[in-house]
This record gives C-alpha cells, sequence and structure tokens, in this order.
C-alpha cells in the first residue's frame, strides 16, 4: 500500500529523544490503519550516535542530509520539498507519540480539503459565534495538507534558523482562505521545547524574530490581534518575553 502521509522530521544531534521519538513511530505502525513513511533530515549532526542510529535505521526512514547546520526552518522546507504523499506530520524530534495517534490527524485533515493545519496543541480566541476557535496551531507536532502547501509555499526563511516561522505559516494560511484545527485527545507529548538551541539562545532567536514578524504583518489590519494576542501577552506560550521584552518590540 502506497503511503498517504510523509513524517516529517528535522534532526540536530539529541540521539535519546531522536531515538525515542522514531522508535514510537515506528513501533505504531500497526496501531495506525494509515500508511505512512518517515522522511529524517539529519542537519548537519557532529554526533557520532545520532549519525550511527539515524543510519542503522536502514530503509525504515528516507534520509536526508544536510551538508552543514541550516537550522530548524530550512530543513522543514527541505522535509516539504521531498514529500510526495497527499499529507504530512510535521513533527520535532522530541516528540513521543503512543498508540493510534496518527489516525486522528489525518482523519480531520482528509474530512475538509479547506483545512490546511491540523495541530496537536493550540492557542484559542473567540469566534464570531462567541465559542473559542483556533487561532493557531504548535508546530511540535502538525498534520499538513500538501496541497494547501504547495499553494501557500514553504516556510519563510527570513526567520532561520527557527521561530516565529509557524507563527507565519498559520497567518499565511488562515490568509489564504484555509482553516486551521486542533484534534480533541492528541496521543503525542513534546518532552523538551528548545533543546535544540539552549534556553539563552532560544530567548534571543524569538526576541530577533518576533521583530521580523511584526515588521512582516504590523500593518495588516486581519494579523494585529494576532499579534497583540500572541506576541504582546506575557502569559502565552512565547513567555520567556518579559513585560520590558514586550515593550521594545514594535507597537509593544
Amino acid at each position: 500500500m502506497n503511503p498517504a502521509v510523509s513524517i516529517l522530521i528535522p534532526v540536530f544531534n539529541n540521539p535519546a529523544d531522536t531515538k525515542v521519538c522514531l522508535d514510537g513511530i515506528l513501533a505504531s505502525t500497526n496501531a495506525n490503519r494509515t500508511p505512512f513513511k518517515i522522511i529524517v533530515c539529519d542537519d548537519g549532526s557532529d554526533d557520532a550516535t545520532t549519525v550511527g542510529y539515524l543510519e542503522a535505521l536502514g530503509d525504515r526512514i528516507q534520509l536526508l542530509r544536510n551538508g552543514q547546520n541550516l537550522g530548524y526552518t530550512r530543513s522543514a522546507n527541505r522535509l516539504l520539498a521531498a514529500a510526495d504523499t497527499p499529507y504530512a506530520v510535521l513533527m520535532n524530534n522530541d516528540c513521543i507519540v503512543h498508540d493510534d495517534w496518527l489516525d486522528p490527524l489525518v482523519d480531520r485533515l482528509t474530512s475538509d480539503p479547506g483545512v490546511a493545519l491540523v495541530g496537536t496543541r493550540a492557542r484559542f480566541g473567540r469566534g464570531a459565534d462567541g465559542k473559542p476557535t483556533p487561532v493557531m496551531v504548535m508546530f511540535e507536532c502538525v498534520g499538513i495538507n500538501l496541497g494547501a502547501a504547495r499553494k501557500l509555499g514553504g516556510f519563510d526563511e527570513r526567520f532561520a534558523p527557527a521561530y516565529y516561522e509557524d507563527d507565519d505559516y498559520n497567518v499565511r494560511a488562515l490568509l489564504g482562505g484555509y482553516r486551521i484545527d486542533v484534534i480533541a485527545d492528541p496521543k503525542v507529548a513534546h518532552e523538551n521545547p528548545g533543546r535544540s538551541y539552549g534556553a539563552v539562545r532560544r530567548l534571543a532567536l524569538m526576541k530577533i524574530n518576533a521583530r521580523k514578524f511584526i515588521e512582516k504583518w504590523g500593518d495588516h489590519p486581519q494579523v494585529a490581534l494576532y499579534i497583540r494576542y500572541v506576541l504582546f501577552n506575557p502569559h502565552t506560550w512565547k513567555s520567556g518575553f518579559s513585560a520590558d521584552d514586550i515593550a521594545q518590540l514594535p507597537g509593544g
């Protein structure tokens, strides 16, 4: 049976989490009715354990290698370009999956061609009917309609090496007339966010790319509330930003 989904995973070192993630996906094959393949982009790992583990998987994965460390954003674009299935799941290499984790993501994508992204976690706002509606999905594990993705294009590499390329993609999907959704009971856990860059560099990159995001979208009336809700709220998942950090951003 031809795969319906490409599971796309950028990897840079971090062998323990990478092994747990990939072993879990491979072990879930019989628990999911959706046929899938795994494409890994090794983003210039210099850790012999990581390199050896990926090589030992052989034809159980499709392995792409970057000649140097390009960062998450460019590695994700390379993975999206390599996917030749109708749908994809882009996943961080520190995610842990359980049982039939894949089918709910794929079922939501296949049931409505107007849905571009299906996440396992989301930030919510209020729709016109007053009910909670997702305003963005997190890209730690996200189902992607690749037909929509080919129309929208890849991640904006001005945000390389990482952070805010996912916010940008959410906005582009919504402005492109697509919807985003989140599954109610995901069987996916994200264990160690930000480990690839470390806490200090992670916050520095977030500050730089928050400014780039606002410079790109700050004058767009449909994005203004999104910026205010997601970026200028120190209690959101972007927190690491202090009130002073927020005050220094354009419009803060």
